[in-house]
């Protein structure tokens, strides 16, 4: 007779590692890992945003949507950017069990249309940072926002630098 717990078990653990070496696939491929913001780090950030209802938000690499979930509380319109598949889906489940209106794109950032954002929000390595500053901040608009958590943007003066225990957060404004 089978032991159906074990079964389940056995099961569990497939899919465990399977979601690992997806994990490690996509670091090997796009050179980022996912890295969560602390919920402590997330709130302060979105209070440094000074967010107010109908702006746009954007967070690059937004992981699991932390971040967008706490801007879309004050009534932001809110879209989330992420590479990793199983991160989109899980923030799509909990957008649709919370009934929030936020957009998750399984996409590169790089490849889209900001020139609509008010504040934009990432957590991004020092070569992203770079190339974000090269490549996308030129098409901002005029007092756009950027919360970065983590790593400077060092072509910019922020406006603002706040930590919160190691953490640190950079303000810019364009």
């Amino acid at each position: 007779m089978i032991d159906w717990m074990l079964v389940i078990v056995l099961i569990f653990l497939a899919i465990v590692s399977a979601g690992a070496g997806y994990f490690l696939a996509k670091l090997f491929v796009t050179k980022v890992p996912y890295v969560s913001t602390s919920k402590k780090v997330a709130k302060e950030m979105v209070k440094l945003a000074r967010i107010s209802p109908g702006i746009q938000v954007y967070d690059l690499g937004c992981g699991n949507g932390k971040i967008l979930f706490l801007a879309s509380e004050y009534g932001a319109r809110c879209t989330g950017y992420e590479l990793i598949r199983p991160l989109v889906w899980w923030a799509k489940f909990k957008n649709r069990l919370h009934r929030k209106q936020i957009t998750f794109l399984c996409s590169d950032f790089f490849k889209a249309d900001l020139h609509d954002a008010d504040v934009i929000f990432c957590y991004l390595f020092p070569g992203a940072m770079d190339r974000f500053f090269r490549e996308k901040f030129p098409e901002l608009r005029s007092g756009t926002k950027i919360i970065s958590h983590g790593f400077p943007i060092l072509e910019l003066k922020p406006v603002k630098k706040v930590e919160v225990g190691r953490a640190k957060i950079w303000v810019y404004e364009k």
